[in-house]
C-alpha cells in the first residue's frame, strides 16, 4: 500500500493561523467504510488504531 498526501487549497486555509501545530480531526472512506474521528497529528511518532475500529472494519485477527 502506498501513502496518499493530505492537501488543502488556499480557499480552505480561510482563518488558519500559519505554523500553528494543531492537531486535525476529519472522517476518511478506508476500505469502503467511513472511519469518523481520524487524528492528524504531524508531530506524532507513533501510528494508532483503535480495537473498535478493526471491529467495524471487518479486518481478520490474520490481517492484523
Amino acid at each position: 500500500m502506498g501513502i496518499t498526501d493530505i492537501t488543502f487549497s488556499s480557499t480552505e486555509l480561510v482563518d488558519v493561523v500559519p505554523n500553528e501545530d494543531d492537531p486535525i480531526i476529519l472522517s476518511i472512506l478506508f476500505m469502503g467504510r467511513n472511519v469518523h474521528r481520524v487524528l492528524i497529528d504531524q508531530d506524532s511518532s507513533m501510528d494508532v488504531m483503535f480495537w473498535d475500529i478493526f471491529v467495524g472494519l471487518q479486518i481478520p485477527k490474520e490481517q492484523l
